[in-house]
């Protein structure tokens, strides 16, 4: 294994992680199976489903599918600038925009099909987190873009394999958060998932917005 190919494919696939991983809508989520029947296996599940779905995306990518990324940010890509990266960067941005300059939630109350969410059982708690990943969306973007970095490079299939294991594992973690803060914290972790599950419920879509926005500058830096 060639180790300064993989480490120039692990930082290619970086800014895809980085804005893949914050995904506060999902994250509400798994605060709302925390407060359910069976929070352990309800929350456990709605993950497990989020990650099964992207290991099913991954595999394809890696058997089947070739994607053209920019495989290097910091010198012109062949032919100037890829006018798709440059349209959905410009879309990503406008979106962001609108999503920041969107008026926050005034009430706290969640709507039914998410109170919902606190009666299902593991089975559909799976199925759920399984939907959401596979329901058309910017997360497509993110990952597909970073598959497409390791399975254009050069490392072999076992490496490309653990790389999109890891890729997983490290979309997952703002979703694992909540789990580890309510094994850990014992009584004091209920408020304080209430508390956060408010704020996200204010401000889900300026976060939301700023990522997009962020993520979609990175595209149009990187067509050029």
């Amino acid at each position: 294994m060639n180790s300064s190919e993989l480490g120039r494919v692990v930082a290619a696939m970086l800014p895809f992680a980085l804005a893949g991983v914050f995904v506060p809508s999902w994250t509400k989520y798994v605060i709302i199976l925390l407060g359910s029947g069976r929070p352990l296996a309800n929350a456990s599940a709605f993950i497990l489903g989020n990650a099964a779905f992207r290991f099913f995306l991954g595999v394809a990518v890696l058997l089947s599918f070739r994607i053209n990324v920019v495989q290097d940010t910091t010198t012109n890509p062949p032919g100037g600038a890829h006018w798709y990266l440059v349209a959905i960067g410009l879309l990503l941005v406008g979106i962001g925009f609108y999503l920041i300059r969107k008026r926050p939630q005034d009430r706290d109350e969640l709507p039914g099909w998410l109170r919902a969410l606190e009666r299902i059982k593991p089975w559909a708690a799976f199925v759920a987190g399984l939907a959401m990943m596979a329901a058309p969306g910017v997360q497509y973007v993110y990952f597909l873009g970073g598959m497409g970095v390791a399975v254009n490079s050069s490392l072999d299939s076992l490496t490309q394999f653990l790389l999109l294991l890891a890729f997983i594992a490290f979309l997952e973690l703002m979703l694992l958060s909540p789990i580890v803060v309510f094994a850990l914290g014992g009584g004091r972790s209920t408020a304080m998932m209430q508390s956060f599950k408010q704020w996200l419920g204010r401000n889900e879509f300026k976060v939301f917005g700023a990522i997009i926005g962020a993520f979609g500058l990175f595209l149009l830096y990187a067509s050029f």
